[in-house]
């Protein structure tokens, strides 16, 4: 064995104090970038359970104000009144129950079979005495509702019934919170408390200390986080943990400080082939996520999973657990197309074959698969897109049921002009409309027809091609957001499935007649500063039965269940119209929805305006992009025989 010389010795000696220093920086450098992300990874954790809380106040304290609008809006003569409104809107409203005290001392609630104990003093309770002293809506403190039985919270605004003043209140179970909390508690295993502003703990989830008390402490400190709960005097407080983490990371310097010399040998050798396969991996999770995400916010209605080179699992929306048997406990998609009953040995090589082909790189590819359960069966389109730049690629499947899309050619005996295909295919388009892979080869694929076959069944029903119909589509819905929203050109571009911004301009201003930018400045200060005339009203959802063609009116009225043929304007423009009516049969298969709920019913006669600038005025005023999810709002008017148009409703 090689004795150390002095040179040799000196040279270990510096080696070892210069890797000792760069353990020291490591540990330094490290404790502070933990103590950051645990302080960031808590706030964060914090911040999502607090905001869950304050929507869920907000959102219970505007239902209250509408409610109590509602009811100061019914000019009430009588106390007698009161009570069965009470029971009324509780019927249409989000609360278990309804009350109200007025300063008579009087107390209502909405149910109609209980009754108010006979020493019930209205203005003993806090909630009816806080709300007053505030003069507006307030949270009050939990307590156990003898109305519900559990524990619960009451929303509660002043009111003025009968010209008397008082406090109206909607009461909600306070089991919400606590869900909000189990939620918090398999994020971070450590105790987090609700308490009021005098100290008072109203609830609380984890390894709860029963001695714990707030009324004397001092917050926020070293060990408890505080955040306000707005428009209440609640407080959220979190129990703060760094001790476990700083722990774990003096243990790891031990460990390092015991086998630096070992290190000293392996240190670059082991570095380097982490930090290559951590920058490979990286690198492909992160591709992954990002394209997850664009399919996730562009597509509808479909099942999406993603998997690695080996075709294991490694992202699975919601609705594949219920996705026939491929769940099953399996964590490799090739097995569980192998095992899966629902699928014929013909159909399971057809899949397998199809996923060695879209492996080998192609940017996308789009192919059927027909599902057999109980005698129904069910046809798939699926698009697989490879993730990663480098063979062997990981692949993500997005399943779409196209099964409504099967109606056979022959079916347009329905009438010599209606094609239900042909519709029903226009409409999956719109609902589409912001997938960028949408094309004349993945619409074939619904189907069931060649390319060249749909264009012909499509150019004959509308009298353009489907790349053009996509485009003009895409460029109409497009001009409205640059209307009447405030989103970014790009992000419009993407919204509207247009893959580049570049050739979403150069198209719309070809179209247009100027850029998207300029245009929507110009088509700002063309909309009508007069008032709009209108009224809410409540209304159902109900299923229609469309068409686009006005040849097939005459047609819808022969289908439907009674009423007028309603019009519905697409991208609140009065020129594109759709025809809708009930189905009387259900046979037609082209269809769409309403939404149930508020709706504004414009007053027309009374505006003395174009019905242009009507509808620009409603489209400023109602539509919000982020209820809509950047879609077209729902806008109709009934078509009369005598051809006079009086109202038309908008979706709000």
């Amino acid at each position: 064995m090689k004795i150390l010389v002095k040179k040799d010795y000196k040279f270990f000696i510096i080696i070892s104090i210069v890797f000792l220093c760069f353990i020291g920086l490591n540990y330094y450098f490290n404790y502070e970038l933990l103590k950051d992300n645990i302080r960031r990874y808590e706030s964060g954790i914090f911040s999502r359970v607090h905001t869950k809380i304050e929507d869920w106040t907000n959102s219970n304290f505007k239902d209250v104000e509408k409610i109590a609008k509602l009811l100061q809006n019914e000019h009430i003569q009588s106390a007698t009144q009161i009570q069965p409104l009470l029971h009324k809107f509780q019927q249409s409203s989000n609360f278990p129950y309804l009350i109200m005290g007025l300063d008579d001392g009087n107390f209502y609630i909405s149910d109609n079979d209980y009754v108010t104990p006979h020493n019930y003093d209205l203005k003993t309770r806090d909630w009816y005495n806080d709300t007053l002293k505030v003069g507006g809506t307030i949270a009050s403190n939990p307590y156990i509702s003898m109305r519900l039985g559990l524990r619960s919270v009451s929303i509660c605004t002043p009111i003025k019934l009968v010209d008397k003043r008082g406090v109206f209140c909607g009461g909600q179970p306070f089991e919400v919170i606590r869900s909000y909390f189990k939620e918090y508690k398999t994020l971070y295993d450590k105790n987090l408390y609700l308490i009021n502003k005098g100290g008072e703990i109203l609830a609380s989830f984890g390894n709860i200390n029963d001695t714990i008390s707030f009324e004397n402490v001092n917050l926020p400190n070293d060990k408890y986080m505080a955040i306000p709960i707005k428009n209440t005097n609640w407080n959220i407080v979190f129990e703060k943990d760094q001790e476990l983490y700083t722990n774990e990371l003096n243990k790891y310097l031990l460990i390092n400080l015991l086998l630096y010399a070992l290190c000293v040998l392996i240190y670059i050798f082991t570095n380097f082939i982490w930090l290559r396969k951590n920058s490979i991996n990286s690198k492909q999770l992160n591709e992954q996520n990002i394209y997850i995400k664009d399919v996730l916010a562009k597509q509808v209605n479909g099942v999406f999973i993603s998997c690695n080179e080996d075709l294991e699992i490694i992202y699975a929306g919601d609705e594949f657990a219920n996705f026939y048997d491929f769940y099953n406990g399996a964590a490799n998609l090739k097995e569980a197309i192998r095992n899966s009953k629902f699928l014929s040995d013909d159909e399971k090589l057809n899949f397998l074959n199809e996923i060695a082909i879209s492996s080998r790189g192609l940017k996308f590819r789009y192919f059927n698969i027909e599902f057999t359960k109980e005698n129904e069966v069910k046809k798939y389109l699926i698009t697989t897109a490879p993730i990663g730049d480098h063979a062997p690629y990981g692949l993500s499947f997005l399943f779409q049921d196209v099964s409504l899309m099967q109606e056979q050619e022959s079916q347009k005996t329905y009438n010599e002009f209606y094609n239900p295909y042909v519709e029903k295919l226009m409409i999956f388009i719109k609902q589409n409309i912001g997938d960028d892979g949408l094309c004349v080869e993945k619409l074939a694929k619904i189907g069931g027809y060649s390319k060249f076959h749909l264009q012909r069944l499509f150019k004959n029903y509308t009298n353009t091609n489907v790349a053009e119909y996509l485009r003009s589509f895409r460029l109409e819905r497009a001009r409205f957001l640059l209307k009447f929203s405030d989103e970014k050109v790009s992000v419009i571009a993407k919204k509207c499935g247009f893959a580049h911004n570049e050739t979403f301009i150069r198209l719309f201003s070809k179209f247009y007649g100027s850029s998207p930018l300029v245009y929507r400045q110009n088509i700002r200060g063309k909309i009508p500063k007069k008032e709009l005339l209108y009224e809410e009203i409540e209304l159902p959802e109900i299923k229609l039965a469309v068409t686009h063609k006005p040849q097939n009116i005459e047609f819808l009225k022969s289908k439907q269940s009674g009423g007028d043929i309603l019009v519905l304007l697409e991208n609140g423009d009065i020129n594109s119209k759709i025809y809708a009516a009930y189905s009387k049969d259900g046979s037609l298969s082209s269809y769409v929805e309403l939404s149930g709920g508020t709706w504004a019913k414009i007053d027309i006669k009374g505006m003395n305006l174009p019905i242009e600038d009507i509808l620009d005025k409603a489209c400023e005023i109602f539509y919000d992009p982020n209820l809509y999810k950047f879609k077209a709002p729902q806008i109709y008017f009934s078509l009369t025989d005598d051809k006079n148009m009086d109202f038309i409703y908008f979706k709000i």
